[in-house]
């Protein structure tokens, strides 16, 4: 009960405490509504001992800031609390139980892990962009050496950019001036201190709060060629049919 906390602005560093408890708890509270629902399905997959035969995935499509940097919400960034994303996998008696991973994954991966899981080959086209990800439950720390990252232009914002396990490189090709929220990104950019290209240090700086391109320039020359790289195949040289076909 109480006010609604959902237009929170997406950058707002000075925000008061009790505001920002509010924001957070009514977060957690949409969490407990997932998880309780989520409960009465596995509660209902147990009782028609149906809970052996069915792969139960339950994945979001983006995360959400809750402070971080100043930020709230889901603006045009590629920060990691906007990339990660739930993804959960059940069967009982099939998968092992309790096994958390920080593999990197992107969603096409649960085509392939699904394909994989009913013994169907991974169909040639898609086999380029999906990877199983049944190794990080059987022990390996990665299937994916790196992810490629994307905010397609919205706004005025445009941003790609390469993840590994230790390094994040991201540019942005424009940032827009328009208000989100009474904030534009340019202006969030101009108080953060952001160029339009920024090198983190994952391991040492997992808050993403120190741009250090200018500290590890060979870092930077090959994560940008990995990112010109990952463009480059990525692209889908399949031509359209003509229209009518």
């Amino acid at each position: 009960t109480g006010p609604d906390a959902g237009s929170a602005p997406m950058y707002e560093p000075d925000m008061p405490l009790n505001k920002k408890r509010r924001i957070i708890d009514l977060f957690d509270g949409c969490v407990a509504v997932i998880d309780l629902l989520l409960g009465y399905l596995i509660e209902e997959l147990d009782r028609l001992n149906l809970a052996q035969d069915t792969l139960l995935i339950v994945q979001s499509d983006h995360g959400q800031l809750l402070g971080e940097l100043g930020m709230w919400g889901k603006p045009p960034v590629l920060t990691d609390p906007v990339l990660r994303s739930v993804l959960m996998l059940r069967q009982p008696g099939t998968l092992p139980a309790g096994v958390q991973t920080n593999g990197l994954a992107i969603m096409n991966d649960v085509f392939a892990t699904v394909l994989e899981h009913v013994d169907i080959a991974v169909p040639e086209p898609a086999a380029r962009s999906s990877m199983s990800l049944s190794p990080l439950w059987n022990g390996n720390a990665q299937v994916r050496e790196q992810i490629g990252l994307e905010f397609n232009r919205y706004k005025g914002t445009a941003g790609k950019g390469i993840r590994t396990a230790k390094w994040k490189y991201i540019h942005y090709s424009a940032i827009g001036s328009d208000i989100w929220k009474r904030f534009s990104p340019a202006q969030m950019w101009g108080e953060l201190g952001w160029d339009r290209t920024l090198l983190f240090d994952l391991e040492n700086d997992p808050g993403e709060t120190r741009d250090v391109k200018a500290n590890f320039p060979d870092v930077t020359t090959e994560m940008q060629s990995r990112l010109i790289s990952w463009l480059i195949d990525s692209e889908d040289d399949v031509p359209w049919p003509n229209p009518g076909d």
